[in-house]
Order: structure tokens, then sequence, then C-alpha cells
């Protein structure tokens, strides 16, 4: 970094893949030192296509990456291992710093996080059709790796561009009271918006909806106190932990813009959806 690199961070990220003009390498080794000690392999590979393949994949980490903040890179420096025991070793066992952020904090650092009500409704088959047509473009493009990959919201004219492509964004499924595992509601993300499309005037009101490509996609139910939580993060609304309350305040914002989760509010939401994961 010292020297100009941009380094990012991507949390669960173990791939090893080097990409240069003609040639790529993938395999086991780390860029480090302490792999020159070790036994390790991997791949030359210099077919054009191949090289391309890579850079692609490369490309996707990228985008989905995190840029490495200032005081991350301080506390990763001071919690650098010292090696023992020489080739092989294994660094003493370090407490984690009080300090420290979440893997889903440093996954989607640098990133506006927004928050969205949805229901999930009938898809008639020429909206499925449109939308899979707009989700093999994305992936031609390099956008997500298979058009598998891009999940849709159906939204109105006046807001289905409103999340900025490349920003993340949570959702939150309808309260559900014949299910005892989500009678509140589950909340559900991040997702990395892909951009707001116009599927065409044949859809008729179907004709808008969001791209979304799920990014180590977590799933959790409210309870009680994370609905009380939540309810301070939306302007104006009573907190409460009622399944009534969940009820009105999901129709609230399904009626709505999709909400911006910003400055201390974005800190104590990815800490309710810490929590909730257990």
């Amino acid at each position: 970094m010292k020297a100009g690199a941009e380094v990012r961070s991507f949390a669960g990220l173990h791939a090893k893949v080097y990409v240069f003009d003609k040639v790529a390498f993938v395999g086991s080794p780390n860029a480090s030192e302490h792999s020159m000690q070790l036994r390790e392999a991997a791949v030359k590979l210099t077919n054009r296509n191949e090289v391309e393949n890579a850079r692609a994949f490369v490309s996707r980490l990228w985008r989905d990456a995190s840029p490495l903040p200032d005081q991350l890179l301080r506390q990763l420096i001071a919690m650098e291992p010292k090696r023992v025991g020489g080739t092989g070793g294994q660094p003493p066992a370090r407490k984690k710093s009080a300090g420290r952020r979440s893997g889903l904090e440093d996954l989607i650092a640098g990133r506006a996080v927004w928050l969205d009500a949805v229901t999930k409704g009938t898809l008639v088959p020429a909206l499925t059709r449109a939308r899979e047509t707009v989700a093999r473009q994305l992936a031609n493009d390099d956008e997500v790796e298979r058009a598998s990959e891009v999940e849709w919201t159906g939204l109105r004219a006046s807001d289905f561009r409103t999340v900025p492509e490349q920003d993340y964004l949570f959702v939150w499924w309808e309260p559900n009271p014949g299910t005892k595992r989500a009678p509140l509601g589950r909340l559900e993300g991040p997702f990395r918006c892909l951009g707001g499309f116009d599927l065409g005037k044949r859809l008729g009101d179907d004709r808008y909806s969001r791209a979304e490509h799920p990014i180590r996609r977590r799933s959790v139910a409210l309870d009680g106190s994370g609905l009380a939580a939540l309810s301070k993060l939306i302007p104006r609304a009573k907190v409460a932990r009622s399944r009534a309350h969940a009820e009105h305040l999901h129709d609230r914002l399904s009626r709505g813009k999709v909400l911006a989760i910003q400055g201390g509010d974005r800190r104590a939401f990815l800490k309710l959806i810490a929590r909730l994961s257990g």
C-alpha cells in the first residue's frame, strides 16, 4: 500500500489466483515468505481464454470486496503473529482486539447500506422470462458468475433506481403470523445492487425491478427486542415489540421508499444482524 497498490478485503476468501497480462497462476501458495518454505502447487495458464476467465473471476471478487480502512490495517499490523518453531510453526493464539469490527462490517465497508420491506408475490411467466434475459446479460458482463445468481425485487416506477449500483441492501420479509419461526418477519442480506431495470411496457405494473446479488447472505428471524431495535432506526417510528407493530411498520416501509441506513444507525443495524445470527 505504501508503494501505491490498492488492497481490499473479502471476508472468508481463501482462493489464490494471480493474473498478469498474458499469464495466470491458480494454486495453493500465499504471497508470503512462509509459503516459500512449504510444499505448494499451482497451475500456470497461458491460453488466452483461460487467462481472461481468471481475470473475470478476480474482477468479480474485487467488485464485491471492501477497501481496507486505515484503522483496520493498523489493527491487523498489531495482530501480526511472530512465526515460531521453524517451518510450518503455528503462531500463538491471540485475543481479539476490543475495537475490532465484525466480518459483516468489513465485508460492506465503504458502501452505503439500505433496508427494503418486501412481500412474496406470484410471478407471471412473461416477467420471469424478462428477468432471465437481463440476468444472462449481467452474467455476460461479468457482474455475476452465473445468471442464476441474480435475484429480483419488484418495485414502483418512482423508486426502482433509488439504490445505486454496487451499494448493499438488506430486505425485511413480511411478518408471518402463521408460522412460529418468523412471526415478526425475517431480515435477509446483504445483497449487492446490480441496478434498476425497466423490463418493458408489455409487463404493465410489473415492468420495474431491481436486480440483486447475494453476498454471504444471512437470513435471520426478528425477535421482540430485534423489532424494538429496528424501530429506533426508522424515522418517527414507535418503539414496540408486538406482532401488530411489526405488521404496521413493515406496511409503512413497503409503501415508502427504500430506507438508507446511515451513520450510527448503520453500526446499530449491523450489530442487530450479528446478534440475530447468533
